[in-house]
């Protein structure tokens, strides 16, 4: 996104230009629905589809992920996760709204169905240090020190507040966890010569 080329209200695919709609709540309501593991994946397609778009989008397999790339929301290898979630853009939407009237005088309620994705997203990742949000974001990404004879206190304040604030753990993640103590299970034993 450039000031030159302005906000993408359209996107270009199979040949034709297609109409999106690109408020904020459409897309979070669409990413939320494309991460329903409880819904086909067809039906997800179908249903993240409608809030981006008006009209008629059958057989339009690709449209889906046209809109997210033009929406730059296809995430890119180096946007890979790297350690906990510091941020839950559905969970921590009370402390989100409070940042953005806090620091920009943004009213995200009265911006449903106006506020670009775009616009959105520049302005939540440049959300200032004074916010709570900023705070409880360096809480959950602060690194717990190494115990000292001098620090247990500091450490107990750490854990506490990383604990009271932190995000649930995913089905995804869940399973990338007990997959990774089992390997770790079966390497030990490989090494001590039981398997």
């Amino acid at each position: 996104m450039t000031f030159c080329e302005g906000l993408p209200y359209t996107v270009e695919w199979n040949g034709r230009r297609w109409r999106i709609r690109p408020a904020f709540d459409n897309v979070l309501c669409a990413l939320r629905t494309l991460d329903d593991t409880d819904l086909p994946p067809d039906e997800r397609r179908e249903i993240a589809l409608a809030y981006l778009m008006d009209g008629d989008y059958r057989n339009a397999d690709g449209l889906l992920n046209a809109i997210l790339e033009t929406l730059d929301l296809v995430p890119k290898q180096s946007d890979k996760p790297k350690g906990e979630r510091a941020l839950d853009l559905y969970l921590d939407t009370p402390y989100i709204y409070a940042a953005f009237m806090q620091a920009y005088g943004i009213d995200l309620y009265e911006q449903r169905g106006k506020l670009h994705w775009l616009k959105f997203h520049a302005l939540l990742s440049s959300i200032p240090q004074c916010t709570r949000l900023s705070d409880i974001v360096q809480i959950r990404t602060r690194e717990v020190p190494a115990p000292t004879k001098n620090n247990a206190k500091q450490r107990e304040e750490i854990i506490r507040a990383k604990a009271h604030y932190k995000l649930p753990v995913s089905e995804a993640e869940s399973r990338a966890e007990f997959e990774n103590a089992f390997r770790g299970l079966i390497a030990s034993y490989e090494k001590r010569g039981d398997i």
